[in-house]
């Protein structure tokens, strides 16, 4: 009688086992302790069963494809009288390789199987091992191991390891790009301004004070170009260990792995805007006085007192100041013209005015007014004029540069000038440039993330080469821009814009192509 054998798989017997050929063979259950059905109570043998040898696991095959009765493979019998089978030169080992990837139609079949688990003791677990195989819930059918279920939530840490990854990079390469731009940009200005610290003795403190007063103000201009490099290294730096070839083969997409270097970027340009807005004017302004006063050696009257000034205030009134005393609060020879509708319908003249608690005093002079009849004027030795907002502030500070103004005090500059009937093209240009400015932060990371993935082999020289030469791109396309505005050609708000409008549509399509691989 020949030996019984698992359905599909070929058993070979040993020559001392030539009497045995005859008795059924044990089948163990994958994964089961119990027996074949079609197996003796006895284990298959005759006698008693044998003990299995402790500290070893049985020979079995395990969860994969969950196939019965699988034992190591034995070699052929030497039984002259045992029929030859034609094995047709297959193994076991490659029927084994062809078996187990088949799917046997349950349910979940061809899906990814739960992740393996980690080395164990395999003899103290099977000594507490119960008679139903795990992934067989009491209700009787198959259900997935727990691990399985729990695999889809661990891909929200993961991402925020990578996220924190990326940052860091990034952080690491952008604080190294701004000590290397703003050491350059300090040393140039250091040498051209070499003749003035020599010639007038400034001490060494004094040249530190004024470029660590000045050091905010040349981040913020070397800012787009830093941050362009330090995406460009740092997204480099990833992809030439095929690490972003493995986030992007994980399912990970381009929008979702960039997602930090642009939240980032975004941050950094609100940050800019905020500096401008805040701190900017109060050091550009300590670091003229330092300038002037501390090193050039002028006189510090030039810094308190102002002569000449022109003033457009509120309410249509323009002031033309001779001297204006920022310590005392005092002016001379003040000539203030009221306009209305474009015509000029009153003037004031005056010796002196000064601040006192807290409103304008004139003293010494005429009241003229003009209508259809003609002039009317009157003298007057002390006058306060009704509904005068403008403060000691206002003439203090130096309003005829747009760019020592914040973007609201610019703005209602701006709307003192529109009601006096004056140009305001050139300030709505510099008005538009201080939202438009802060946003290139944005941009080049955008392209410089494009960039990255569809070059992901360059070095270092090359990413400072790129950063570079498309930095000077943009800003030749913001200052283009900023000129056209002046001189009315362009519109304020494209003029102001035309640097954004041109790398954000060329930051897109980098990013279109490189999702398409093309």
């Amino acid at each position: 009688m020949a030996p019984e054998r698992a359905p599909g798989v070929l058993l070979r017997g040993r020559p001392r086992e030539r009497a045995r050929t005859a008795e059924p063979i044990a089948v163990r259950l994958s994964g089961h302790g119990g027996h074949h059905p079609d197996a003796p109570a006895g284990g298959g043998r005759a006698g008693a069963p044998r003990p299995e040898p402790r500290g070893r696991g049985s020979e079995e095959v395990l969860d994969s494809g969950r196939l019965r009765g699988l034992r190591a493979r034995r070699r052929p019998a030497r039984n002259p009288r045992a029929k030859k089978r034609n094995l047709r030169g297959v193994s076991l080992d490659p029927l084994l390789h062809l078996l187990l990837p088949l799917p046997r139609g349950r349910r979940g079949a061809g899906r990814s199987a739960p992740p393996r688990a980690v080395g164990r003791h395999v003899d103290a677990e099977s000594r507490d091992r119960g008679h139903r195989h795990p992934a067989h819930a009491p209700g009787g059918g198959d259900h997935p191991p727990a691990a399985a279920k729990a695999a889809p939530a661990a891909g929200r840490p993961f991402v925020r390891i990578l996220d924190r990854y990326l940052l860091r990079e990034q952080l690491i390469s952008l604080l190294a790009a701004l000590v290397f731009f703003v050491s350059v940009f300090i040393i140039i200005d250091v040498f051209e301004k070499l003749d003035t610290y020599l010639d007038n003795r400034v001490p060494v403190h004094l040249v530190a004070t004024y470029y660590a007063v000045s050091v905010p103000g040349i981040i913020i201009q070397v800012l787009p170009m830093a941050m362009l490099l330090s995406c460009l290294v740092a997204l480099g730096q990833i992809g030439r260990h095929n690490e972003l070839t493995a986030m992007q083969a994980a399912g990970i997409g381009i929008g979702r792995i960039a997602l930090p270097l642009w939240a980032l970027a975004l941050a950094v340009s609100t940050l800019v805007f905020l500096t401008n807005e805040v701190a900017l004017p109060h050091l550009n302004a300590r670091k003229l006085q330092i300038y002037r006063v501390n090193i050039k050696k002028q006189s510090p009257e030039g810094a308190t007192v102002r002569t000449n000034l022109a003033y457009l205030g509120r309410e249509g009134r323009t002031f033309l100041i001779k001297t204006y005393a920022i310590p005392t609060m005092e002016m001379r020879e003040v000539v203030i013209q009221e306009i209305s509708q474009h015509t000029l319908t009153g003037r004031i003249d005056a010796e002196t005015a000064r601040w006192e608690n807290g409103r304008w005093v004139f003293r010494r002079g005429f009241v003229r007014r003009f209508d259809r009849e003609g002039e009317h004027a009157a003298q007057f030795n002390e006058l306060v004029i009704p509904g005068l907002l403008e403060t000691p502030d206002d003439f203090a500070k130096a309003e005829e540069d747009p760019r020592a103004l914040s973007y609201w005090e610019l703005r209602d500059y701006i709307a003192r000038l529109k009601q006096s009937g004056s140009r305001v093209q050139k300030y709505l240009v510099e008005l538009y440039l201080k939202v438009a400015f802060p946003l290139t932060n944005l941009i080049v990371v955008v392209i410089g993330t494009a960039l990255a993935l569809r070059v992901r082999r360059g070095g270092l020289a090359v990413s400072f080469g790129l950063s570079v030469f498309i930095s000077f791109v943009y800003y030749a396309f913001i200052r283009l821009g900023q000129a056209l505005g002046h001189n009315g050609q362009l519109p304020p708000v494209v003029a102001a814009w035309i640097g954004n409008f041109f790398f954000g549509a060329l930051a897109v399509e980098l990013l279109r192509r490189a999702r398409r691989g093309g």
